[in-house]
């Protein structure tokens, strides 16, 4: 009974195939469990993750090389045993494949991004999303080249449609690419990082996220555009957002043509003393620049002091506290002109009546 031929090759070998294959599944069991409970032992959280990962592959590679085994003990044409070949070495391809993506998996996952997030830049985080997608295709391009060959196929000729076929993806994805590259030259050159406020192609508002492709724009209406990273390295950006460590205001000051000489030194000392009795600002220049068009017109400059992390609980951006001080200012040169009695120079239309009817505005001071 033993020696009875089924599909070529003796029950006999048959059964020595099948405790072959058995044998190489218990295999896989114990190295998993082996492996797994090695890992565990560990003081170390990653080798831990890494030997419950990788030990789950002990199982289909031991299988492959039962079935590689047994397959050597039976009698098969040529044209059999060729394909068998060829589709368990194509198999052990793909298991190679996943094997190395996972292995990057654990350690991108549980060392590269928890080190990434120690830091308090966020470059780190999207060079590693760059990383990651280009190692795993590298992996998937490079293992599926192997797996090809080992099914016997001519991985040149496959090439070489891969080249033809390329160049038209290239010429098809012109803007796809185009945007990548903007958002590798955002991320590292760093023009405006997440919550600055910019202004670029006609669009302004809050950068919200900055992606491989896309930027996230938040504007001050509140809508969301995504707009395209090439549209950085094509066009000016305005980086609105005060810097933090110091900005000028220009405040032009006019009184009116009937401010007296004395008037307009004493709103110059009243300018001169606000500034140096705030704490926040440092006065630039307070000078009597020209005879404007609506009166005596004064260029009043001052700077207002950095933004610092202490005042984070007290002003949530630069912006805000520029925002603050310069209406603390201008309330103060409010009172200051009141109270002195100096008028600010501003066209006022008076209506005057010519030939009963026909009236017209004209433009006093």
């Amino acid at each position: 009974m033993l020696e009875q031929i089924y599909f070529g090759n003796p029950l006999s070998t048959w059964i020595t195939f099948g405790f072959i294959v058995i044998g190489s599944i218990l295999l896989g069991w114990l190295t998993q469990w082996i492996i797994t409970s090695l890992a565990n032992r560990s003081k170390y959280n990653l080798i831990r993750i890494f030997g419950q990962n990788l030990g789950r592959f002990a199982l289909p590679i031991w299988i492959f090389f039962g079935l590689q085994i047994g397959v050597n003990a039976l009698t098969l044409t040529s044209a059999a045993s060729d394909y068998v070949s060829r589709s368990l070495a194509f198999g052990f391809s793909i298991i190679i494949i996943f094997m190395v993506l996972k292995a990057y998996e654990t350690l991108h996952n549980h060392l590269l991004m928890p080190m990434a997030k120690k830091t308090e830049s966020q470059v780190d985080d999207h060079l590693l999303g760059i990383l990651r997608m280009a190692i795993r295709t590298l992996v998937i391009f490079l293992g599926g080249l192997m797996a090809i060959s080992n099914a016997g196929f001519d991985v040149g000729a496959a090439l070489a449609g891969l080249g033809i076929g390329g160049l038209a993806l290239a010429l098809a994805a012109q803007d796809a690419v185009a945007n990548f590259f903007g958002g590798i030259t955002v991320i590292i050159e760093k023009p405006f990082k997440i919550g600055d406020l910019v202004e670029v192609d006609d669009v302004s508002g809050y950068v919200r996220d900055i992606g491989l492709r896309t930027t996230l724009i938040e504007t001050t209406a509140g809508s969301m555009i995504r707009l395209p990273n090439k549209q950085f390295t094509d066009n000016a950006i305005h980086l609105i957002t005060y810097s933090e460590t110091l900005f000028r205001i220009e405040h032009p000051i006019i009184l009116r043509y009937d401010t007296t000489v004395e008037k307009m030194q004493e709103a110059m000392n009243i300018l001169k003393n606000i500034i140096a009795k705030d704490e926040e600002t440092t006065l630039v220049e307070c000078v009597f620049k020209e005879f404007g068009e609506y009166g005596f017109a004064f260029d009043f400059e001052y700077e207002i002091n950095g933004w610092t992390k202490e005042q984070k609980s007290t002003f949530e951006t630069p912006r805000s506290k520029g925002g603050s001080v310069r209406t603390r200012v201008n309330f103060a040169i409010m009172e200051q002109f009141q109270k002195n009695q100096i008028k600010i120079g501003l066209p006022i239309a008076e209506e005057i009546a010519v030939d009963g009817d026909d009236r017209y505005t004209k433009g006093v001071f």
